[in-house]
């Protein structure tokens, strides 16, 4: 089983492809089951995030910039010029126009890998921790761009 300095190793070593902390060494990203139990959507929004829980770690006080891919109630596709290793914990500041406060949870990144041709990382995250307003505010925030998403491919056809 190959350790998580190991992993780390792999996702800098090659160019591209998905590495996470339940990947064999063989597996390719198209052999994975997809195991995800909420809809997930398209949402290409800013989000702001902070590496937390590692003592003195490398920009514990630093605030990135990250661009979401997708959402859902319980986890993100995020890009990021930051390659942040697989188990970091962070921050996030969700910020979407529908809200007047941002949405704010704990998340862990699960899988990395780089973007092709760029200096940038994708990052899959698992939201752990949030209040039940945030969940709550979180689940209408799905529920309402779904909503939206539905609208704009009925008016197309």
């Amino acid at each position: 089983m190959m350790g998580f300095g190991q992993k780390q190793a792999l996702a800098l070593a090659e160019p591209a492809g998905r590495y996470d902390a339940s990947d064999s060494p063989g597996a390719s990203p198209g052999q994975r089951r997809d195991q995800r139990r909420h809809q997930r959507l398209s949402y290409r929004d800013p989000v702001q995030a902070r590496l937390i829980g590692l003592p003195g770690a490398m920009g514990a006080t630093q605030l990135w910039a990250l661009l979401a891919h997708d959402l859902s109630e319980t986890g993100s596709m995020l890009s990021s010029p930051e390659l942040f290793p697989v188990h970091s914990r962070l921050l996030l500041v969700i910020s979407p126009a529908e809200v007047s406060e941002p949405i704010r949870v704990v998340g862990r990144v699960i899988w990395v890998a780089r973007e092709d041709l760029q200096e940038r990382y994708q990052l899959g995250v698992h939201f752990e921790e949030a209040s039940d307003l945030a969940r709550v505010r979180l689940q209408q925030l799905v529920a309402k761009r779904a909503r939206s998403a539905a609208g704009a491919r009925s008016d197309r056809d």
